[in-house]
Order: structure tokens, then C-alpha cells, then sequence
């Protein structure tokens, strides 16, 4: 399983990917929504940051890639994505719990 991690915190980021890894059988990483978009895909599984610098959001990356995207966000998807068809966790979201979201969706692409 694929996965890009978009999170402009590199620690933050750090924690992802680790949180992810046992799950993944390869992680890639981007700190923007530019480096996502170009990143070489295709990806089984985005998951990102909902705000990231130079005023983006990961609805860019939606916008520009098709693959399966999950947004980590202090906000409330009510108030930011009500219609966006995408996984929303709201943050701070435990990293075991971020573990289970892979392993589960990794299970679903198998069946």
C-alpha cells in the first residue's frame, strides 16, 4: 500500500509517517500542496493536513489527484468541506487510532 503524507510540520509529519509505516509498505512524504500534487502517484491513500502553507488546502489536492484522501483538521468538516466526499478526522487524533484508519482501508482494497 501506498501512501502520501502532506503535513507542513515536520515533526508532525515524522509522527504520520511512523504511525503509518507497519501498515503502508511505502510512505512518501510532501510538506505542501504543490510537492502532493507532483508527487509520482498513483497513491492507495492521501492523508493530509487541511490547511497547508501559501494559502492551500488539501480540497487543492483533491481537486488535482484522484486517489483516496483522508484530512486530518482542528476544524469541524461542518465548517469546511460539508459536501467534499473524503475521510475527516478532526485533530488531535491519536496515532494508533490513525494506524487503525490504514490498516482498515488497506483491508478494503484487498477484499
Amino acid at each position: 500500500m501506498r501512501v502520501l503524507i502532506v503535513e507542513d510540520d515536520a515533526q508532525q509529519r515524522e509522527l504520520l509517517k511512523r504511525a503509518v509505516q507497519e501498515a503502508a509498505t511505502e510512505v512518501i512524504e510532501a510538506s505542501n500542496a504543490d510537492e502532493a500534487v507532483a508527487a509520482p502517484g498513483p497513491f492507495d491513500l492521501i492523508i493530509a493536513d487541511y490547511t497547508l502553507p501559501g494559502n492551500k488546502t488539501a480540497r487543492d489536492i483533491a481537486r488535482a489527484r484522484s486517489e483516496r484522501l483522508v484530512v486530518l483538521s482542528g476544524y469541524d468538516r461542518e465548517d469546511k468541506a460539508p459536501d467534499w466526499n473524503v475521510l475527516w478526522y478532526r485533530k488531535p487524533i491519536s496515532l494508533r487510532e490513525l494506524r487503525n484508519i490504514v490498516e482498515q482501508l488497506r483491508g478494503e482494497r484487498r477484499a
